[in-house]
């Protein structure tokens, strides 16, 4: 059976205020090809419209307006920056997950990073919530919080993160349910910047092995 590999088609253009560039726009979305493509290119043609038109609207007169300070204040004007990209980490006869990083920067000491993801069942057109992939009835987030806790405390324990002391209450209060992806052995669950750590820890992700959650993760045996 075929593989559903997306393409990657990309949206570029540099905003100018007068003669200078202020904001560069590079946006990188997956589509697909065939009759099985239709609502997986909506959903992604759609939010790539809603991410360039906050780009022309809200960042642009953001990037102006900045600019205008700068000159003002006769300090250096920094190009602003809103760009986009996406890794696939599953690909099979039936199903794909992808995630999505959004990178801007609108002045100040640094940029932003928001992160998304998808898992979709291809041939039924669907995009998966996190609870369709465990077995009904089974107990998948309180075990699913219970890893990711176990894993973040041996990441302290080790010295490989620093994250808020209270980090226990933050991981239960900022769990989405859509900020997941998966492996072909592994399921990813992902937090906010700040949500759990400071900035420099970038986007928190904890990938927990499928066989922790025995027969009851069901996609398991349909990425294989």
């Amino acid at each position: 059976m075929d593989l559903f590999t997306p393409e990657a088609h990309t949206i570029s253009k540099t905003f100018l205020s007068g003669q200078t560039p202020v904001l560069r726009v590079s946006l990188c979305s997956p589509a697909l090809s065939g009759e099985l493509a239709g609502p997986f290119n909506r959903y992604n043609e759609a939010l790539t419209k809603a991410l360039y038109h906050r780009a022309e609207t809200t960042l642009f007169s953001l990037a102006e307006k900045d600019l205008q300070a700068a000159l003002w204040e006769e300090r250096p004007f920094v190009c602003h920056t809103l760009r986009s990209d996406f890794r696939l980490y599953l690909t099979t006869p039936t199903h794909m997950s992808l995630y999505t990083e959004t990178y801007s920067y609108s002045g100040g000491v640094h940029g932003h990073i928001t992160a998304s993801a998808q898992t979709w069942d291809i041939r039924q057109g669907l995009l998966l919530p996190l609870s369709d992939l465990f077995s009904p009835g089974y107990a998948w987030e309180g075990r699913l919080i219970a890893a990711i806790t176990a894993e973040a405390k041996r990441r302290e324990r080790q010295n490989m993160a620093e994250y808020y002391p209270d980090l226990t209450t933050r991981i239960r209060t900022y769990f989405d349910p859509r900020r997941y992806y998966v492996t072909d052995s592994t399921l990813t669950v992902f937090y906010p910047l700040y949500a759990l750590a400071p900035y420099e820890t970038g986007i928190p992700m904890f990938s927990i092995p499928f066989r922790r959650f025995g027969k009851n993760f069901l996609l398991s045996s349909a990425s294989n």
